[in-house]
């Protein structure tokens, strides 16, 4: 794909990220008394007209409002898909194996409390037909063995058949965790690195590398704020990705050398990693430090980035926190959450 060419689905993805929604879109939802007022209101703004024309999203049921954010989310995907070109495929689909991701670890969730039995997948049709997970499998998967099985055609196989079983018949959650999440970096650092170089090569590290970096530090947070006894070395580099990008071995020392998380928070605040940590932000939900620092990153890139595969991607990104807040909202509007504790959860 030529620079013109690339500078054309750049200007897409923009207009684009010109419909999503405001704060004040936002605020107005999350004023709403009833489901079905949402659903009505959303159905006013042009991305989400189409996925919420079916019966059941109009008239405010939240599991088909759910299903509807799921779907859209998976068209806009395979609408940016076609204004790309071969050469970008493979990084493309990075967003079909990230969601395999979810599946595999909703399915762990489960597990973990004895409930395999209870997943099943409400992922939009077009999805399975993209996806190497084995979903007739998964959603009667018993054992660990099962599990294997239903993802024998996935990159995150070959990691997952190396762990250790525990008397439960399962691996450790934050084992399981941590294998797919270091396979799939892996593969988008090894896609980069033999298929981009320049500028572009540059951004999508600048994605890919920023995004490990946050959730090794948030898992470094986790231990330091609820197990601070447990964050030392030893326990702690199995839980990391091996893939940062700024987040070097030195820093990773300075972290769990820290008293507490005040410490950790003002070390990275004094690291090359302190444009993500602004003074005086702490977040109750730790959650919100990968966001937080994640999204001037989709945004720069979008607006101001080189014409490259990166600025699509990053609007994928930024349209998957777009569905996120929508799915928290719902939820709010559901269970009757005052319109100002709704708003405390949506990400900006």
């Amino acid at each position: 794909m030529s620079q013109t060419d690339y500078g054309a689905v750049v200007s897409k993805v923009r207009a684009m990220y010109g419909e999503h929604l405001r704060r004040e879109d936002y605020t107005r939802l999350a004023g709403m008394g009833r489901l079905s007022d949402v659903a009505a209101h959303l159905k006013t703004y042009p991305a989400y007209a189409g996925v919420l024309s079916s019966p059941g999203a109009q008239d405010g049921d939240y599991r088909r409002l759910e299903e509807a954010m799921n779907d859209d989310l998976m068209l806009e995907y395979f609408r940016i898909l076609s204004f790309t070109g071969r050469r970008d495929a493979e990084i493309m689909r990075s967003h079909i194996v990230r969601a395999e991701l979810r599946e595999i670890m909703r399915f762990m969730r489960l597990a973990e409390t004895g409930r395999a039995n209870e997943f099943t997948s409400s992922l939009p049709k077009t999805f399975y037909r993209h996806s190497k997970i084995r979903y007739n499998i998964l959603s009667n998967a018993a054992t660990y063995a099962d599990m294997l099985e239903a993802v024998r055609d996935t990159s995150y196989h070959p990691a997952l058949r190396q762990l250790e079983l525990r008397p439960s018949g399962f691996p450790d959650y934050t084992s399981v965790e941590t294998a797919v999440q270091s396979s799939y970096y892996r593969r988008l650092l090894n896609v980069i690195g033999r298929k981009y170089k320049g500028e572009a090569e540059k951004n999508l590290r600048k994605i890919i590398g920023t995004q490990a970096d946050m959730i090794n530090i948030t898992a470094i947070l986790r231990l330091k704020r609820y197990f601070p006894k447990a964050a030392d070395g030893d326990n702690v580099h199995k839980y990391l990705i091996p893939s940062g990008h700024r987040l070097k071995p030195a820093l990773i020392k300075q972290l769990l050398n820290a008293n507490d998380e005040g410490s950790m928070l003002a070390i990275l605040r004094d690291s090359p990693l302190g444009g993500l940590f602004p003074p005086g932000r702490v977040h109750e939900s730790l959650d919100r430090y990968y966001y937080d620092a994640m999204l001037p990153v989709y945004r720069s890139l979008l607006r101001n980035g080189s014409p490259d595969v990166s600025a699509p991607l990053a609007y994928l990104f930024l349209k998957e926190i777009e569905i996120k807040n929508l799915k928290s909202l719902i939820e709010c509007v559901r269970y009757n959450i005052p319109a100002e504790k709704t708003m405390s959860y949506m990400i900006f």
